[in-house]
């Protein structure tokens, strides 16, 4: 196989141009924050600068062309990303924090250049290239552009890039299948119980008060530094609770005594736990797992009572987009929005029938498990299409 430097392929490598704002006779200029980490490009915010035609007939993307991030990035994020140019119904031009290259067709198959470069960005390659001044990342380029390419034979490399396309191709389609199983879950609660904001089935409407007893979260004058041990039982604040469970934190945990000296202040499985503070209408039901773990300074505990209200459906409704609006408009605080242990006790709710509260946590499990499911799919393809990238490169496949 022979090895050959990244300049050596290239018929074309030049940095973008830049000018002033023309939203109406401008030119499409594609920035970082078009180029997507997939190796695909996002059109939909584009930029349209006065560029002078001689600069547009010069800088004009090409079909195969890959735009290589030369400034940018984040901590988390190296510099060095890069998108294939499938062309464009409109001219489009790269901007001045954006490289382009274009591949000699003759010498390689662009596809499996760009592959390779975004297998190299992917894997944390681009981090020996970096440059950091004042806070900016740049690309060393002359560096990078002397970066050993691996040519395997003409056929090969189209195997290769069909090969990576069709795994992308399937790691899409899960990714959709997965969003679209994520919506089911409003669109069930809605289809079995109806709008909240209008309640067309003509629930009965309580303050939540009447079904379930509410408890705010020991107030910090109850915690100490010293209660607070690495490892410790579980403390709930609102940002533990995420898309509708509990994510503990290690360092967010107390000694067993304060724990003991704070019962009142203790979850219990079946209860619903929602935060106070921020973000409204963020909750999730306290399940076996998390049975005695404490609820935060920032959260609260709405714990349903028997026969009048069941967790799934309050954790659910309370979550909704109506609800979340109605709990900010009664929210106190101008900067941080919370909520007192009046309002929520008044709030009004609508109360279906305890059997279709039951119907509902029953299709809700079910539903939940079929995310699950599509959840360890999506993941368990992303680690396949990572193998079998990295066994590709190196001539395994």
């Amino acid at each position: 196989m022979d090895i050959v430097p990244l300049a050596e392929l290239l018929v074309l490598k030049d940095a973008g141009v830049w000018g002033d704002e023309d939203e109406v006779h401008g030119t499409i200029v594609l920035r970082s924050t078009n180029v997507k980490n997939d190796g695909s490009i996002d059109f939909r915010k584009q930029a349209r600068r006065a560029i002078p035609a001689k600069k547009v007939a010069e800088k004009s993307l090409q079909e195969g062309d890959i735009l290589l991030e030369r400034s940018g990035g984040s901590p988390a994020q190296p510099v060095g990303r890069v998108a294939y140019f499938r062309g464009y119904e409109q001219t489009v031009v790269h901007g001045n924090f954006i490289g382009r290259l274009r591949p000699n067709p003759d010498l390689v198959e662009p596809r499996y250049l760009f592959r390779f470069l975004h297998r190299l960005h992917q894997t944390g390659g681009t981090l020996r290239y970096q440059a950091q001044t004042t806070g900016l990342r740049n690309l060393k380029f002359k560096e990078y552009e002397r970066l050993d390419i691996p040519l395997p034979p003409r056929d090969e490399q189209r195997r290769i890039a069909h090969l990576l396309d069709e795994a992308d191709r399937l790691q899409r389609l899960r990714k959709e299948a997965n969003e679209k199983a994520q919506r089911i879950l409003p669109a069930l609660f809605v289809e079995m119980f109806g709008d909240p904001e209008t309640n067309p089935m003509g629930w009965e409407i309580k303050p939540l008060k009447e079904v379930a007893t509410i408890q705010i979260g020991p107030f910090g004058s109850l915690l100490h530094q010293k209660d607070y041990v690495e490892g410790g039982i579980p403390l709930i604040n609102p940002k533990h609770i995420q898309g509708g469970r509990i994510a503990p934190s290690a360092s967010n945990a107390i000694t067993p005594e304060k724990h003991h000296a704070l019962k009142k202040y203790q979850l219990r499985a079946g209860d619903v736990v929602m935060g106070r503070r921020g973000e409204m209408g963020r909750c999730a039901v306290v399940g076996a797992d998390e049975d005695g773990w404490l609820c935060g300074t920032g959260s609260l505990i709405i714990r349903p009572l028997q026969d009048r209200a069941s967790a799934p459906y309050l954790a659910s409704l309370l979550s909704h987009n109506v609800m979340r609006r109605r709990l900010e408009s009664l929210s106190l605080g101008l900067t941080l929005p919370n909520l007192n242990a009046t309002i929520v006790q008044n709030l009004l709710v609508m109360l279906p029938p305890n059997d279709r509260q039951v119907a509902f946590k029953d299709a809700l499990t079910r539903t939940k498990g079929v995310i699950a499911n599509q959840a360890v799919a999506e993941r368990g393809l992303g680690d396949a299409v990572a193998t079998l990238r990295s066994h590709l490169f190196a001539g395994a496949v």
